[in-house]
């Protein structure tokens, strides 16, 4: 016997801050001893500064949803030019999901998010053609009827960093956000704001009811009742390691979400696809084998989440709903080389599904977790001010695409085509991720170089990635660094003028120094711009926790 922790104060509390007085006991304090703290950034020295680049409050007074750099002078599809060729672009502003003909945003729509464990994209037959067996059939005709991300990533590494990646969009950095001192913040999430609308919240879970702090994750993000192994009420069907098996559970979730009143948000959390990869014993030898244990098991959860829509379809409320079904996170068993690099070892599915509602279609712009709960609240036409570190998916014509992440122990950032790499102190990378998907050419070293600077990009598997989030106990950041970046000439202060002090208000530093030596960078000043972009995130992140 042990005290709860942190992650499971939630279970008890209805207001978050007041997990503080649940957990105010001896062993809470000698395990917190030593324990480091987010630092305080100062990469813009004033906070309008700060806010004109970017902003998590969503809905602004004056219609817009953020102001960035790139409403400040630079093109909408722009992107890093380099010496041997043009740039790859991507739109900068499409909205991802088209409405069927006569529908319209605004009505109370049902809402059911459908997070299955470990559903990285590299198992996805519709992302991976070359994959010699179709693992999800499912899966892989629904999203011929619903909107595919096919560019998407995780923002977390761990099943209790999808809960309020999902449905708070606040991203795990550095460490797991439900973990954190900082996790006693009144999260705000979607169940909170639906609540407000009229909405009955729940989450649905086939493991023990307190299982690995999700139960209390889901409560402090508003959902109002959790159901569990134990309103399942039937331990016959215990697959004896994690809980009820995806094929029992989800058609019992069917059935229960069917009691709710309408409109309901029902999130819906599968299990059969974690470690140990068990199956029933009657499936032995029945699905595909595939490459790995993980890939043993997918066409498991797959046969269940059919069996969850043929329960649904049959139901009053279906075709009132909108479905995501997102993974929690990626796995780490990759098997092919692409998905050993820490950026596509975090690359998962996002499908919206909502026939009669929501057009088919394929949307190739980068997509996270984060972007979930603004995209459903803007088809739902809210528009009071929220907080969100994500972007609606169809409203935020200011903010372009990008992605922010977390692994071997650097910050990752995606926009446009380029993946930008962070360490606690300056850029170490940028890569054209897409067409140099093992991230073998560091555009910031010289041709076919892997480093910048000081510090060397790991291109580890994802099981190292994970190892060393978790193991990350420095603070996070550094304070802005010189008024000149060293090294500099007129055309990196011109880059540091207008990405830094002139346009977005932040202190030059040597970052610019990095950009503007690097031999291969043709659009220096976007790279510092999408870097200074970059700074932003993290600071409003971490001042916003700590305040």
């Amino acid at each position: 016997m042990r005290p709860i922790t942190l992650s499971n104060a939630g279970d008890f509390v209805q207001v978050a801050i007041h997990t503080q007085a649940v957990l105010n006991t001896p062993f809470s304090i000698i395990r917190t001893i030593g324990k480091a703290k987010f630092t305080k950034q100062n990469f813009y020295p004033t906070e309008a500064a700060l806010e004109q680049v970017f902003t998590p409050i969503k809905n602004l007074p004056d219609g817009t949803t953020a102001q960035t750099l790139q409403a400040n002078g630079t093109a909408a599809s722009a992107s890093i030019r380099t010496k041997e060729g043009p740039a790859l672009q991507d739109s900068h502003f499409v909205p991802a999901l088209q409405l069927e003909e006569g529908a319209t945003v605004g009505s109370k729509r049902n809402i059911v998010i459908l997070i299955v464990e470990s559903f990285a994209a590299e198992n996805m037959s519709f992302l991976n053609p070359e994959l010699p067996e179709s693992l999800t059939p499912f899966l892989d005709s629904l999203s011929r009827e619903g909107l595919l991300c096919t560019n998407a990533f995780a923002n977390g590494r761990k099943s209790i960093d999808a809960v309020p990646s999902i449905l708070a969009s606040m991203p795990s950095l550095i460490t797991s956000f439900a973990v954190t001192p900082y996790a006693t913040n009144d999260l705000n999430g979607l169940p909170d704001i639906l609540k407000e609308m009229g909405y009955y919240c729940a989450f649905l879970h086939g493991a023990p009811n307190n299982s690995m702090g999700i139960r209390a994750v889901s409560h402090l993000c508003g959902v109002d009742n959790y159901y569990g192994k134990t309103e399942f009420g039937d331990d016959s069907k215990f697959d004896g390691a994690w809980g009820i098996w995806d094929e029992y559970f989800l058609p019992f979730a069917a059935n229960t979400i069917g009691t709710f009143k309408e409109p309901f948000c029902a999130s819906i959390f599968t299990l059969s696809s974690h470690h140990p990869f068990k199956l029933p014993k009657e499936y032995e030898g029945v699905f595909p084998q595939g490459e790995t244990d993980l890939q043993r098991v997918t066409p498991y959860t797959d046969m269940s989440l059919r069996k969850f829509f043929e329960q649904a379809r049959k139901s009053d409320w279906y075709k009132n709903t909108i479905f995501v079904i997102t993974p929690d996170h990626s796995t780490l068993t990759g098997h092919a080389p692409k998905y050993k690099t820490p950026i596509w070892s975090t690359s998962i599915p996002i499908i919206f599904y909502a026939p009669g509602f929501i057009k088919p279609g394929r949307y190739n712009a980068p997509v996270q977790q984060l972007d979930i709960m603004p995209t459903l609240l803007g088809l739902l036409n809210y528009n009071k001010p929220y907080f969100a570190f994500g972007r609606d998916l169809n409203r935020d014509s200011t903010l372009q695409p990008f992605v922010i992440n977390y692994g071997t122990n650097q910050f990752q950032l995606i926009q446009g085509d380029t993946l930008l790499v962070r360490d606690n102190k300056s850029l170490v990378a940028a890569y054209y991720y897409k067409t140099d998907s093992l991230l073998l050419n560091n555009l910031l070293a010289p041709a076919g170089g892997a480093a910048a600077g000081s510090t060397q990009v790991s291109t580890a598997s994802a099981g190292v990635a994970a190892a060393g989030a978790s193991a990350v106990s420095t603070a996070v950041g550094v304070a802005a660094g010189s008024s000149a970046a060293a090294g500099g000439s007129a055309a990196c202060a011109s880059a540091a003028g207008s990405a830094g002090s002139t346009a977005a208000g932040a202190n030059t530093d040597s970052d610019y120094a990095i950009i503007y030596n690097a031999p291969q960078i043709q659009d220096k000043e976007l790279l510092a711009k999408q870097n200074a972009f970059f700074k932003a995130i993290i600071q409003q992140y971490v001042n916003r926790m700590i305040d």
